[in-house]
C-alpha cells in the first residue's frame, strides 16, 4: 500500500514539474529573465514565478506592449520554450539582439514585423512521441536593415520527430538550414531558400515538389527524398544516387565516389 502511494505521489510531482503553461509577454521592451514581463494564461493573467521552460508556450500578441517604433526583447543567453508564437494580432515591431539563441520544442510562428539584428540561432527540437508534426511558420527572421554577409544565422531541425513547413522559408539574412539527428522534414511542397542547406538526418525526409535554392552549397545524404524536388545551387553534394526533378547549378562539382542522376538536366 505504501509503495502504491509512493508511486502515485511521484506521478503527481512529475506532472506538476512538467505542467505546461501559456506565457504571455507584457510591458514592452525588457529582458527575457525579468518575471515582471510574464503573465500566465493571458496578457492580463497572474504574474509568473519562473521564466518559461521547454514545456511552456510563449505568446507575443497585441497586449505585449510594443509600439510602432518597436523595442528590444533581450535574450541574455538562450530563450527556451515549447511553442514560440508571434500572434496574428501582433502588428507593431519587435527586435531581438544579434546572436540570440532560441531553443523551441514545439511549433514556431514568427511574423515579419519581428526580427533579430544581424544573426540568430534557432534550434527546433521534435519528439517522435508526438504524432502531430511541429509546424514551422516563418516570414523574415532578420531585420532587412541589418542583413549583412558577415553574419550567418543557423536554422537547425533536431530530435527524432517530424517538422512541417506552413509556408515558404525564404528569410532575410544568411541562413544555414540544417536537418540532423533523426528529424524528419516534410516540406509540404513549400520552397526553401538559404545560404546553405545540409540534410544529415537518418530519417527519410520528403522534399516533395519543393524548390530548394542555396546561394552556396547544399548537401544531402541517402535519407533525403528528392524525387520531385527542384534544386538550384552553387555546389551540390549528394551521398547516394538520387532522382531529382530538375537541377540548376551555378557552379557544379561532384565529390569523388558520389553518384547521382537527374531526370531533367
Amino acid at each position: 500500500m505504501k509503495l502504491k502511494l509512493y508511486f502515485i505521489l511521484l506521478f503527481l510531482i512529475s506532472q506538476s514539474i512538467l505542467a505546461q503553461n501559456n506565457y504571455y509577454w507584457v510591458g514592452g521592451p525588457g529582458n527575457w529573465t525579468d518575471l515582471n514581463h510574464w503573465r500566465i494564461g493571458s496578457s492580463s493573467g497572474q504574474a509568473a514565478t519562473i521564466i518559461p521552460s521547454r514545456y511552456d508556450n510563449v505568446y507575443i500578441n497585441s497586449g505585449s506592449g510594443f509600439t510602432s517604433s518597436g523595442g528590444m526583447l533581450t535574450i541574455p543567453s538562450t530563450a527556451t520554450c515549447k511553442d514560440f508564437i508571434i500572434d496574428d494580432s501582433f502588428n507593431t515591431k519587435l527586435s531581438f539582439p544579434a546572436g540570440s539563441v532560441f531553443n523551441v520544442y514545439g511549433n514556431l510562428k514568427w511574423k515579419s514585423n519581428a526580427g533579430a539584428y544581424y544573426n540568430l540561432t534557432m534550434n527546433l527540437f521534435s519528439d517522435s512521441s508526438n504524432p502531430i508534426p511541429n509546424l514551422i511558420d516563418v516570414d523574415n527572421m532578420i531585420d532587412p536593415l541589418y542583413v549583412n554577409g558577415g553574419y550567418q544565422s543557423s536554422f537547425n531541425l533536431k530530435g527524432n520527430g517530424t517538422f512541417k513547413l506552413v509556408k515558404n522559408f525564404a528569410s532575410n539574412g544568411f541562413f544555414l538550414f540544417n536537418i540532423s539527428d533523426t528529424a524528419f522534414l516534410d516540406t509540404d511542397h513549400k520552397n526553401i531558400s538559404s545560404l546553405m542547406l545540409t540534410h544529415s538526418s537518418t530519417a527519410a525526409s520528403n522534399f516533395r515538389s519543393s524548390t530548394i535554392t542555396t546561394s552556396n552549397s547544399m548537401t544531402f545524404n541517402s535519407s533525403a527524398n528528392l524525387t520531385q524536388a527542384t534544386l538550384t545551387f552553387a555546389l551540390l553534394n549528394i551521398q547516394t544516387t538520387q532522382d531529382i526533378k530538375k537541377n540548376t547549378p551555378y557552379f557544379f562539382r561532384i565529390c569523388p565516389n558520389i553518384r547521382w542522376k537527374s531526370t531533367d538536366y
